[in-house]
């Protein structure tokens, strides 16, 4: 008897084992056919897109947002930096593979940028992404679409516009190569034009 439940044992731990190995080979499959086609989109189609007409920038800055604190605050409507606005969620994979370009945007334009990702989650549900996954960009939560304005309620994330000035220098709708040199180039663009000094 004790043999069969050792083997009946081994063999469901195989199978286990077994199920992790293949999910990993999958999860490691997906990110590579992901990075693949971010690879061949930011070469070929990226920033394709025209600016959304319906844009309001008032509406925008008056809409309530939660930091990780629980502390209410606005979007600032800077004459000094470009506005990076993402609307995400941490159970969305697309809006999660796009983060670490993101921060590589930070890391490269920090500088020049206001970078706000918006989310429906509860503060706290924020608070243990970000705790698990080490992320160093600003999150904030707009907890109910009362005051979301409408050019924002696309059915669907991501979602993101590069604002300057009230003016929408780009939109786009899904996951993208935000570091790449389109986004870089285009952000350094806005302020040669206008020779800010920052």
């Amino acid at each position: 008897m004790k043999k069969r439940i050792a083997i009946y044992l081994a063999g469901l731990l195989s199978g286990v084992i077994i199920w992790v190995v293949a999910e990993q080979i999958s999860a490691n499959r997906q990110q590579e056919a992901m990075n693949d086609y971010l690879a061949y989109y930011s070469e070929y189609e990226f920033m394709e897109e025209e600016p959304y007409l319906g844009f309001n920038m008032h509406e925008l800055c008056v809409m309530p947002i939660y930091d990780l604190s629980n502390k209410q605050t606005f979007i600032s409507l800077s004459e000094e930096k470009v506005i990076f606005l993402n609307m995400w969620a941490s159970w969305c994979k697309p809006s999660v593979n796009e983060l670490s370009g993101i921060e590589n945007l930070n890391s490269k334009l920090g500088e020049k940028v206001d970078f706000y990702l918006l989310s429906n989650e509860p503060v706290d549900a924020l608070q243990k992404f970000k705790r698990k996954t080490n992320l160093s960009l600003p999150v904030y939560s707009y907890q109910s679409e009362d005051f979301l304005p409408e050019y924002l309620k696309r059915g669907s994330i991501p979602y993101t516009l590069i604002i300057y000035k009230g003016k929408v220098w780009f939109e786009h709708l899904g996951a993208a190569p935000w570091d790449c040199a389109k986004v870089v180039d285009l952000i350094n663009n806005i302020y040669n034009v206008y020779s800010i000094e920052i």
